[in-house]
């Protein structure tokens, strides 16, 4: 039995399931961990005796329809029959956001003996109350947790209902026995979240300044304080032996070729701190001669060592090999390297213990982690990104030393952000970034980000995922505040897709060129209620010209404003802005954190935004997108938010006077009214064929 079958049915009964998912104590009371003595909790944190060990878990808790029959009613058991009303607010999908979806469900009140509701009802001496009052004293923290409406027909298996609607409770209310339950959709959590992200962690001991020097003189003019750091940029000498030309049936170096050598130390941190430069090998290399012997004099702070190699006339083609301490030797034969040129400044730490910091004897240089030190840890990330002031800081782990948490392997004044000095009680903010990588992946972190499990994310984000073939996406990290919905939907727009939560509650992702398999029709004479139809020509969303910038270097200013970013790409339809047609200027201005300098390459990003991505949208919204509202039948419920129909209505006509047939429109809005559906359709506009170029990035 499925639910569209019973939906086709001219004779069904309908059951709407409630089902309230609140924390729960997986515990036993007094059994331990649990450490709890005299009367009995009811297994919620609000009536826990023993908060320490509380182990959170979940429980549903479960209404149907007041009034089913009591046959119907057993069927459904646990369930209580509560339900006396609903009020489901659809979504409508909108081009950088969309309309919350809510729920308002009522429920009766009654007296209950908590039958499947107290774990230790048999322990009680008496029972008394109504089963809602109770329910929100034992579950006052009921804020934030989810609501899931189902729907489906007397005789049904609850596991073949659908999901109509999933949401975070926002309210609850009691009120003449009636409890109404309001509750928002998922994605309207996003716009509750801000970044940068307070985590209610602050500085548990006082955080010294940098202070950023090139010499030792340098150092003791600082005028530090106490605490305070100084990065010596200044490298310390690393004594360096040979080089020694020499045979190796593996080598392959050239005779005649010379080459300049550098060695580096790195401390455990992989900080650069000591180098042994310039050493010139005027190379005549003789018969069988096809490889070097370097050697230096081991530094008892080092971790590892890299030796460089460029050829000595100078060209900057450098390559690196790696050597582990304690060794201190290496042949180089030409092969096995690394391209990269070495660092041009030290990282060398000094923190200054006493009062006067002109005096060398205070300051104590250290190639260990510099350590920040936390009051709580409350939903750091294992390693990231923070924010103290206005300093970006990085921390490659989190560990438990009580009664702190530390931030270990730490790197400051991170994108050329200021460090400052801060005292104990400072907040500490963690920041959002993404690494070069999937756009579609990084839209699943961000919904992630926003507590949303992935059983109400859409199947569709991983099929995307699996077939993207476009440029690499990636953020640096973003220091004014900004909603999580701001981020979310810069991204979705970014890779020309809307974004929307579903009539079966789940956060929907689609491009906007991809066609479906079958399309539905719509027709005045099957479908349109009489004297339903509405037309609105919508003039201000046509466009003539469309921009994106991109590449924000300004870290301190905000995603949408295009003094954040250093390149734009512009696509202007010379015709529409011409006398002989709209005769103005509409522009399509958009931002993209998500597209960096650092994130691909530059030439391969200019052609996806150009020949993609703003192409698309021209093909869209170069004229203008009419809406059209209408009601339909019942019947036609099989038609979903986000589904491209075909039209056919005598309410529009083409310039020859022709009406309308099968022309296509997307459903934006659609809100059942008692026996009819109310659509809200805006006209599409597409000249791409998305299944060609799906994997070339959707273009």
């Amino acid at each position: 039995m499925t639910y569209s079958r019973e939906l086709n049915k001219i004779s069904r009964r309908k059951v709407d399931l409630l089902i309230l998912k609140m924390d729960y104590c997986n515990l036993t009371f007094g059994v331990g961990p649990c450490t709890a003595t005299g009367t009995k909790c009811y297994n919620t944190f609000p009536t826990t005796k023993d908060a320490p060990n509380y182990d959170k878990g979940e429980k549903e808790y479960k209404y149907v329809n007041e009034g089913l029959p009591l046959s119907v009613i057993n069927d459904y058991y646990p369930a209580k029959p509560y339900i006396k009303s609903f009020n489901d607010l659809p979504t409508e999908i909108k081009e950088n956001d969309t309309v919350v979806k809510r729920l308002k469900i009522q429920l009766y009140d009654e007296n209950d003996n908590d039958v499947g509701v107290d774990p230790y009802r048999s322990d009680r001496t008496t029972i008394t109350g109504t089963y809602w009052k109770k329910w929100l004293a034992r579950n006052s923290n009921y804020k934030g947790r989810i609501a899931e409406r189902w729907e489906g027909f007397e005789g049904m298996d609850i596991a073949d209902f659908e999901m109509k609607f999933a949401g975070r409770i926002d309210n609850i209310s009691i009120n003449k026995g009636i409890v109404t339950i309001e509750a928002v959709d998922l994605l309207k959590k996003m716009s509750e979240i801000e970044y940068p992200l307070d985590r209610g962690v602050s500085l548990a001991i006082l955080h010294g300044n940098l202070h950023i020097v090139n010499s030792q003189s340098a150092m003791l003019a600082t005028g530090a304080l106490i605490y305070d750091w100084a990065q010596r940029t200044d490298f310390e000498s690393l004594t360096g032996i040979g080089p020694t030309t020499v045979y190796d049936p593996a080598g392959t170096l050239n005779v005649g070729d010379q080459y300049q050598y550098y060695y580096i130390a790195y401390d455990e941190e992989d900080r650069p701190f000591a180098r042994k430069t310039g050493i010139v090998m005027g190379v005549i290399i003789g018969a069988g001669k096809n490889a070097v012997d370097l050697s230096w004099t081991a530094d008892a702070d080092a971790s590892y060592y890299r030796v460089y190699r460029r050829f000595a006339s100078g060209d900057n083609s450098y390559v690196y090999y790696t050597v582990t301490a304690p060794t201190v030797s290496y042949r180089d034969l030409g092969t096995g390297y690394t391209s990269g040129i070495p660092p041009g400044e030290a990282e060398i730490f000094y923190r200054l213990s006493g009062e006067d910091p002109t005096s060398i004897g205070n300051w104590a240089k250290t190639h260990q982690s510099i350590n920040i030190f936390l009051d709580s840890n409350t939903d750091l990330d294992s390693s990231g990104y923070v924010l103290i002031n206005k300093e970006v800081i990085y921390y490659g782990s989190i560990v438990s030393s009580s009664p702190y948490y530390v931030l270990q392997s730490t790197k400051r004044r991170q994108f050329s952000t200021s460090p400052d000095r801060y005292e104990i009680g400072t907040g500490i903010r963690a920041l959002l970034k993404l690494d070069a990588g999937n756009p579609f992946t990084h839209l699943k972190t961000l919904l992630d980000n926003a507590g949303i499990a992935s059983a109400y994310i859409d199947t569709k984000f991983t099929t995307y995922e699996s077939a993207w073939g476009g440029v690499d996406f990636s953020t640096r990290v973003i220091i004014k505040k900004i909603k999580l919905s701001k981020i979310y939907f810069q991204l979705v727009n970014a890779v020309d897709c809307m974004s929307w939560v579903g009539e079966d509650g789940k956060i929907k992702i689609l491009n906007h060129t991809e066609n479906p398999a079958a399309y539905a029709t719509i027709t005045d004479a099957a479908n349109i209620i009489l004297d339903s139809a509405k037309v609105d020509l919508n003039e201000g969303s046509r466009r003539t010209r469309w921009l994106l910038y991109w590449n924000r270097y300004d870290l301190e200013k905000g995603i949408e404003d295009e003094g954040s970013y250093n390149r734009a790409n512009v696509v202007v339809d010379a015709t529409a802005e011409s006398s002989d047609e709209y005769n103005d200027e509409q522009e399509d201005l958009q931002y993209c954190t998500f597209l960096n300098d650092d994130s691909d390459v530059v030439a391969d990003i200019n052609t996806w935004i150009t020949d993609t991505l703003l192409d698309n949208r021209k093909s869209r919204t170069r004229d203008a997108q009419t809406f059209f509202y209408c009601d339909v039948e019942l019947k036609d419920n099989d038609i979903k938010t986000g589904d491209i129909i075909k039209l056919s209505t005598d309410k529009l006509q083409d310039k020859d006077g022709v009406d309308y047939s099968e022309i296509e429109f997307r459903v934006i809005k659609k809100e059942p009214k008692g026996n009819k559906i109310s659509l809200k359709l805006i006209r599409r506009f597409s000249t791409r064929a998305f299944d060609s170029g799906f994997s070339a990035g959707f273009s």
